[in-house]
């Protein structure tokens, strides 16, 4: 901006007006007041973000953050510090002290009107469990997050690892179920969170015998339990929908909504069918502690 400056001639006493090229030097203020301007708009921006990020997080899934194993021998008590000068504990000592434990457990169990807690187990807390069912006196187990998803085949008794096979590490693994083929197979049904992927092992030899994609609302797999009477797999996706496969097509026959007092109820989540005879399934309610019987 060209600048006009006054000068005073000496020679005959009065101003000269000149003007100037050299551009005007705007003032400091001027810089920090707009400079202020930019990074509060960068601020509030930045926080936008992150209050997004944040609610997209809590309406799917929370970062799992997989803890170190646990070595104490009960699931309900701490690891104990160890005097490094002390004698190591006999087998017998030892014996006794995981019967204590289990007495204990046994003790605390939690019994209601609907439900009685029959036995407590112990569990690899690194496993991030997905799904759970039990078939043919077998206890199969699906774990999830990847790189760490697995298909296992639990003691009914200790809870140790009997056999366990990978998912591929760019699954998450959710939901399993257990069922009997058209011909006559005991088989084992895996779906995968975001892949829309899901996968079928002989429950005998955990060797993938099928792989299929499906669909649902959120795009997503969550729980699945199966229906034997009507041949067809229940299947959650995280949303307040049902949805109804053939068990041989694996193709969506219907869907419903899960309602409670007129209200759609979301993230249902685990399901299981319950064998009597009344068409009913429990799910639990995801972020919150309670079942439903559907």
């Amino acid at each position: 901006i060209p600048s006009v400056v006054a000068k005073k001639d000496t020679t005959h006493n009065s101003h000269v007006v000149q003007h100037s090229t050299t551009p005007t030097t705007l003032r400091p203020s001027y810089f920090f007041r707009n400079r202020w301007c930019i990074f509060a708009l960068l601020a509030v921006v930045t926080v936008t973000f992150a209050i997004g990020s944040i609610l997209r997080m809590m309406v799917t899934r929370p970062i799992v953050v997989v803890p170190p194993p646990i070595t104490t021998n009960s699931a309900n008590n701490p690891p104990q510090a160890v005097d490094s000068d002390s004698s190591p504990p006999s087998d017998t000592a030892v014996q006794e002290e995981e019967n204590d434990d289990k007495e204990k457990s046994k003790q605390n169990i939690h019994n209601s009107g609907d439900y009685i807690v029959l036995e407590v187990l112990p569990h690899d807390t690194t496993s991030f469990t997905q799904g759970l069912t039990f078939m043919n006196g077998r206890l199969y187990e699906g774990t999830g997050y990847e790189g760490f998803s697995k298909l296992m085949e639990l003691d009914t008794v200790s809870g140790e690892v009997i056999r366990s096979v990978p998912v591929d590490s760019k699954y998450f693994g959710e939901g399993i179920a257990g069922f009997v083929d058209e011909t006559g197979r005991s088989c084992i049904i895996q779906l995968t969170y975001h892949a829309l992927k899901g996968f079928i092992y002989d429950a005998n030899t955990f060797e993938i015998i099928r792989e299929f994609d499906f669909d649902t609302v959120t795009k997503e797999g969550w729980g699945i339990t199966y229906d034997d009477v009507n041949q067809q797999f229940v299947v959650s996706d995280g949303s307040h929908f049902l949805y109804f496969w053939d068990r041989d097509t694996l193709k969506e026959t219907r869907r419903v909504t899960v309602t409670w007092n007129k209200r759609n109820i979301p993230h249902i989540n685990e399901l299981e069918f319950l064998p009597d005879g009344n068409h009913e399934i429990l799910a639990n309610v995801f972020f919150h502690n309670v079942l439903v019987r559907i």
